[in-house]
Formats: C-alpha cells, structure tokens, sequence
C-alpha cells in the first residue's frame, strides 16, 4: 500500500515509496527473504495462497504450512488428559492463580483465538494440544501465563512441530553446521572468534532487556516436552522411606537430593543475573518428609473437625489448630504439624526424639513431639513405637529370666546325717567290794 504524502514533504512520492520499502526490507540483519530450497518455495506458495487480512478486525490470518495434509500426528488424548490433570493439581494449590489461568482460557475463547471442541470430538481419533501455565510472581503485569505445547511426543512418534515446514534458521553462529560456502566461512569472524562483545569489559557487555525472567517458575511448572509426560497422582512415594532404619539417614539423603536441585537452580539463575535465596536444607528436607507422610496417609474428615486442622499456604501441610494462639509460644508449638498414625516417617521421628533426648520415658517424648507435631492418639503411638524399635529400652526393661522348676531336695539333706560316734557304748567295770 503506497504511503500518504504531505504536501511539503521534500521527497516525490516514489522516492518516499523506495525509502519504506528499504526500512522494512531484512537484508541487513542477514534474513534474505529469497526462497533457496524447495521446501522453502512450498512454504512461500503456501504462504502467499492463504494469507489474507481483515480490515474489520484489522488482522492478518494464515495457516499453518504443514508437511502433508492431514498431518501425520498420531493420536495423544491420554497424553494430554495426563497434562491437564498435572497442571490442574497445580494450579488448585493456589486458587487466585487457577482463577487467572481460567481468565486467560475464556478471554482467547471469547477472542476467537481457541474454540471449545464440541462433546461429540471429544473420544474422537485426532490431535490434542496441551497446555500449561508458566508463573512469574515478580512481574507487575502478566504474573501468568498459557503456554501451548505442541513439541510433546507420544512414544517416539513425531510432535505437532515436527509436522510443520521449519522456519529459517537466522542465527549466525550456525552459519557452520547449517552448510555454506568455504569463502564465506573463512570470512564470518563472529563463527571463528565469537561474539565481540565478548572481548570488552563486562560492563560494556548489551543488557538483557527480556522480561521473561521466570526460571524458578519454569522449572517448577514447565512440562519438558522431549520425554513422554508421567502424570503424578499426589500418593506416590518422593522416597522409599522403609529402606532407611533411622531418621539420621533419611534425612541426610534428602539434604543431599535438595542441594543438587539447588545447585541447577543456581547455576541457570546466575546466568540469568537472578538472585537466588540459599534455603535451610536441614527444614526443607523435614517438611518434605511431613508432606510425603500426609500425602500417603490422608487425613480424615473427622480428624480434621476434632483438631481444627487448616492447610498452611506457604508449606502446603496441614497443621492443628489449638487454643494457645494468645500465649509468647512458637507458631509451631501453637500450630503443630499433624503426622499420621502407622507411617514410617512418624515412626522415625519418634524414635530420632527419643534417642535425642537419652532415651525418655513416654510421657516426656510425647511432650517434646507436641512442641512441633500433633499426632492422633499420640501416647499409644509412641509407646508402642518405642516398644517395638528402640532396642535399648527393651534390654533395660526385659524381665528376669525364668528359671525351670527346682526338684525335691535329696534325703542326704533333708534328714539328720549319722556322723562318726553318733552312738557311743562305753564298757566300764568295777573292782568287787568282797
């Protein structure tokens, strides 16, 4: 469409016309637009064919130039039900990020950008497009957002985008691996050398002026689209707790786990320049224990009316709450963590306190757990944990071993021995008188 002239504008129209065609035209930046494969020139025809623009709404409309029609996608409704069922449990942990999410579905909905597929597709052999939110509590604006993932493979077979004809690849630093002349490779020095910015001081180096900082989120939200999506169904074990016999090891082996997380965590956002808090392993790791014991062993509706139980927001557990709230105590000793019965996990900590403290009796294990969790019919529970495991306990309070019983004693000591001379006759005789 040729540009409107003014009439004291210095320039004639063509000239006018020649220099906007010149601004908008990518040969600087190393784009050509000059179609040089066939499937380039497919790409372009198709291009060209379905391109149209509405001066109602003012916007462009195309379609998506796919290999062969219809796609060879194979069918993935159980994959993307297992996706949405993910980022469902995620998304209900926190409600006002569910309601945004749902905001944003019936906003694209309402725009023309998705449409609801009518109930009589739905079991229908076809290709389904997951989805998953990315959430970036530090931006002021868009705190979440609706990414669609159409690089998820079933089973090896080829996603959406692979189906697709490839954009241009206009990155120069794949001149090399791309393909390109001999002369031209020798004359590309960013190839050889890198960037040049990379030889100035750091702080000459161009800013990242990307919005997109969300790496904690996206690693917590993110599905990865390269391996097929396992659906976690929130009763499964983190770790197998019934391998470790003392809450020492247990606890050791999840600090470890957690460091190595953080240590990624860590090294993607020091590249990204984020600011990274160094969390207390020690806590993390016995918090995660707690959830996994709460997550296998649910707690019941009456237990949760009898002991007033609330789920706290920041460490996702359910805790007690009891009538100390106006005393100086601790958030913990008024708010106690609830531990289920007959779990491992409360077992161990059982027995972790217990040894902590030299071996106490009942009553005072049970008053140090209270401390910082309540657990249903605690004193039976721990007694017959401390009765059953602590090996200790049981050697100090074992009963005296039964002897068999004794027999009669024999006669020789019953009855009165005949000892030498126990009878004595003396012969005596007497001179006669006559």
């Amino acid at each position: 469409m040729a540009v409107q002239e003014h009439a004291d504008h210095p320039f004639n129209k063509a000239t006018l016309d020649e220099f906007v065609e010149r601004f908008w035209k990518c040969e600087s930046l190393g784009t050509p637009n000059e179609a040089n494969s066939k499937d380039d020139i497919t790409c372009l025809d198709f291009f060209n064919e379905t391109t149209r623009y509405d001066e109602g709404e003012c916007r462009y409309y195309t379609r998506l130039p796919f290999r062969s029609e219809p796609p060879e996608v194979p069918e993935n409704f159980q994959h993307s039900l297992s996706c949405l069922r993910s980022n469902w449990r995620t998304l209900s942990k926190h409600p006002e990020h569910l309601q945004k999410y749902d905001d944003i579905i019936q906003d694209q909905v309402k725009r023309g950008i998705i449409s609801e597929v009518p109930p009589s597709q739905l079991y229908t052999t076809g290709t389904f497009l997951s989805h998953h939110a990315v959430i970036n509590e530090t931006k002021k604006t868009t705190k979440i957002r609706l990414v669609y993932n159409g690089s998820a493979k079933v089973n090896g077979s080829p996603s959406l985008n692979d189906c697709l004809f490839r954009g241009p690849v206009s990155n120069p630093a794949d001149i090399g691996s791309r393909g390109t002349s001999i002369d031209e490779l020798l004359k590309n020095d960013q190839w050889w050398n890198g960037p040049s910015f990379l030889k100035m001081d750091e702080q000459q180096w161009p800013k990242d002026k990307s919005e997109d900082n969300s790496v904690d989120e996206t690693i917590n939200y993110a599905v990865n689209t390269n391996m097929e999506t396992k659906s976690f169904n929130g009763t499964e074990e983190v770790i197998k707790a019934n391998n470790f016999s003392s809450w020492k090891k247990l606890l050791r082996v999840v600090i470890t786990i957690l460091i190595f997380i953080f240590n990624i965590k860590l090294r993607i956002a020091t590249k990204k320049r984020i600011p990274l808090k160094k969390p207390v392993f020690n806590k993390m790791a016995t918090l995660t224990l707690f959830r996994q014991a709460q997550s296998l062993n649910p707690i019941f509706e009456d237990q949760k009316r009898n002991l007033h139980a609330f789920l706290e927001s920041e460490t996702q557990l359910w805790r007690s709450k009891g009538r100390t709230s106006n005393s100086a105590l601790s958030f913990d000793a008024k708010n106690p963590i609830i531990l289920p019965r007959h779990s491992w996990v409360t077992s161990l900590y059982i027995l972790h306190i217990h040894e902590e403290n030299h071996h106490i009796g009942v009553a005072q294990t049970l008053t140090t757990l209270r401390q910082y969790v309540w657990i249903p019919q605690g004193r039976t529970e721990v007694k017959r944990t401390i009765k059953k495991h602590c090996l200790y306990c049981r050697k100090e309070k074992a009963t005296p071993f039964r002897l068999p019983p004794f027999p009669d004693h024999p006669s020789e000591r019953v009855n009165q021995p005949k000892h030498p001379f126990y009878v004595d006759i003396v012969a005596s005789t007497t001179p006669d008188p006559s």
